[in-house]
């Protein structure tokens, strides 16, 4: 297997995971926006983004909010998240992948 492959695989890893990091903050947004009443709960468009955003965010989040309990009506969940994919996992993909390159061959 070349090296090369697998670093387009892991660069593309990446790419997704600022991708995600990305949706996780537009989903803490539009949920604050819509909670605030700044924009009306009635418009069919927001809602619809909401509901991708919330299917997109919320199957991550699960595991932080078993964890991390709410402060009032603040929700700190995503803040654990983002700070995990933010922080914790990079180091693991390059963890693994130095390991793979060093399975491979050398870079």
């Amino acid at each position: 297997m070349n090296v090369q492959y697998l670093v387009t695989v892991f660069n593309l890893l990446f790419f997704l995971m600022d991708a995600y990091i990305y949706v996780i903050i537009a989903y803490c947004i539009v949920g604050t926006v819509l909670t605030f009443g700044l924009i009306n709960p009635d418009n069919r468009f927001m809602v619809s983004v909401y509901q991708v955003l919330v299917n997109l965010v919320e199957p991550a989040l699960a595991p932080f909010r078993a964890i991390i309990p709410q402060i009032g009506m603040i929700d700190l969940s995503p803040l654990a998240l983002l700070l995990t994919l933010q922080f914790l996992l990079p180091y693991i993909l390059r963890s693994i992948l130095h390991g793979l390159i060093g399975l491979y061959g050398v870079y």
